[in-house]
């Protein structure tokens, strides 16, 4: 019976360790995939989007939303990631809820009891059955708010989440602020370059003007 034992215990051993390396190998695909997905130069609402859904793969969530400051300095967020799919919702993060928090204060916030949290919104919580909260901020190379990544609920057997998993998730949104800044450079080059062209357009109706004028003359 000890024999038979120590062969079973060699089996389970050998068996959860490739479990492990299976789990390890999607986590490296999905870095690499999201990776490949930050040099496409995609427009911050789909960089949001594509992080949520990275994010919730990489930490067994459920669920998931982000959000940037608009141009009213409004933290916005438009759409909410659950059981798969997107759903659209239209949230003006307030004073006195987590997002808001974090990106007031720049820290991460964690809590496995959003139920009986102060800052919890009672509509996600009620809608969607929230019960585990991680949030981080999305700070730019100079330490500036630019917006939120927030998930929720950890997948059915996973254990609630950890700091360890904070730190994973604040990675990726620092990633993601390089491509945000990168998207914000793009669109103030292609900005730019449209008022050159149209103040060429206008030196050359002026110069134009001058010739058809001094012909005049």
């Amino acid at each position: 019976m000890q024999t038979i034992a120590l062969q079973v215990a060699s089996g389970i051993e050998r068996a959860q360790m490739f479990h492990h390396l299976t789990h390890w190998n999607v986590a490296l695909q999905n870095l690499f995939a999201f990776n490949a997905l930050l040099n496409e130069h995609l427009d911050p609402p789909v960089l949001l989007r594509r992080l949520v859904e990275h994010a919730t793969k990489f930490l067994g969530a459920e669920a998931g939303l982000a959000g940037l400051v608009d141009s009213n300095s409004d933290l916005l967020t438009t759409h909410y990631w659950f059981n798969g799919q997107w759903h659209d919702v239209i949230i003006n993060w307030p004073e006195g809820t987590i997002p808001h928090y974090v990106y007031q204060h720049q820290c991460p916030y964690l809590n496995n009891n959003y139920q009986a949290d102060k800052l919890a919104m009672s509509v996600l919580a009620t809608r969607f059955k929230v019960q585990n909260v991680l949030c981080v901020p999305i700070l730019s190379s100079g330490e500036e708010p630019l917006g939120f990544v927030k998930i929720h609920n950890k997948e059915a057997g996973r254990e609630p989440f950890t700091w360890s998993d904070v730190s994973f998730l604040e990675s990726l949104a620092h990633t993601t602020a390089v491509s945000l800044n990168n998207a914000h450079l793009m669109q103030e080059l292609a900005k730019q370059r449209q008022e050159l062209q149209a103040l060429s357009v206008q030196h050359i109706n002026l110069l134009e003007e001058e010739r058809t004028h001094i012909s005049r003359e």
